[in-house]
């Protein structure tokens, strides 16, 4: 509750502390906690179970956002923060437990477990600072558990995965192709070298019925490379047809796909923007709590698709909303 870290009374499946309620019901299957803060401002909340795993238990844990060169599993590291869910693997045993939250829960989550216990904490904070509930009483997090025995961690952590997430929205065939940020860059590129890299792939994917997306990356924009924007047309030089480029590469049997960032604007200057730049003034994330910018990132995600895009990069969200990258 704020930035005190309290601990709570418990009265069944009801935990109070302060001027926040944590209710955590049970059944066979899953633990779902709802938490409510009706006078104050809330920034996270621990939950805590005591208990304790064989020394030489290798643990595994997720990212936030994607891994950077640290997905691995580790002995014990008590400070480590494990995002969405954990495993425990303990090879002379044969078992692996793993706990975690379903997706789309109303916190960012992240486990750590240490040599008396594991902690779940539901960070609430909205843009780095508490939020604010009100009379509202948030849904926050599914929880969900799997034992597994005589079983590879690998076959575990694919069952467990199906628990978290029983409805997953895959694409409908594996996704496949280029992209062009990877020699461009972001600069001296145009419209007829976008219809170059996708007669080249076009030529080495003949005969694959599932078809590859040529994306374009940043740079298509008037805007500066990487912040970007406005997501309206393209620069009136270089890429002076936007749909007609998407209709090109269709000819040429690729599927079109595009970057863009659409938390942030640079074009904007007024009360929209969150805060000055992360990084430089030049970089404008916008404040997703206001409905208008809301309405403008769906205006212009649905212009892309309108334009003929069919995958659509989006870039810089987690950065733009939290001012850190993902790790």
């Amino acid at each position: 509750n704020g930035n005190r870290l309290d601990a709570a009374k418990r009265q069944g499946s009801r935990f109070t502390s302060g001027q926040a309620a944590v209710n955590v019901t049970a059944t066979s299957s899953r633990q779902d906690v709802r938490v409510a803060c009706p006078s104050g401002t809330l920034s996270r909340v621990v939950l805590r179970w005591e208990t304790t795993f064989p020394g030489d238990t290798l643990f595994l844990g997720d990212h936030w956002e994607r891994g950077y060169g640290d997905l691995q599993w580790r002995f014990l590291q008590p400070e480590r923060i494990m995002p969405w869910y954990f495993a425990a693997h303990h090879a002379a045993s044969r078992r692996t437990f793993m706990a975690g939250v379903k997706t789309q829960p109303a916190a960012l989550c992240f486990w750590m477990v240490d040599g008396s216990g594991v902690s779940l904490w539901l960070d609430f904070r909205n843009g780095g600072g508490p939020s604010r509930l009100g009379d509202r009483e948030i849904a926050a997090a599914t929880i969900v558990s799997l034992a597994a025995e005589e079983e590879t961690p690998m076959a575990a952590l694919t069952r467990f995965c199906g628990l978290m997430c029983p409805k997953a929205r895959l694409a409908a065939a594996p996704v496949c192709g280029n992209n062009n940020w990877y020699y461009a860059y972001g600069r001296d590129f145009d419209a007829d070298a976008m219809r170059r890299d996708a007669a080249f792939l076009a030529d080495i994917s003949s005969g694959h019925k599932n078809r590859p997306y040529c994306v374009i990356d940043a740079g298509w924009t008037p805007g500066s490379v990487c912040p970007g924007g406005p997501w309206t047309a393209g620069d009136a030089r270089r890429f002076p047809d936007m749909p007609g480029l998407a209709a090109d590469m269709k000819k040429m049997d690729v599927r079109p796909g595009i970057w863009f960032r659409p938390t942030a604007l640079m074009t904007i200057t007024d009360r929209r923007l969150l805060r000055a730049g992360p990084v430089s003034a030049r970089e404008k994330p916008l404040d997703l709590t206001l409905p208008e910018n809301l309405v403008l990132i769906h205006d212009d995600t649905n212009r892309l698709r309108s334009w003929g895009y069919e995958l659509i990069k989006h870039d810089f969200s987690t950065y733009d909303i939290l001012g850190k990258w993902g790790y």
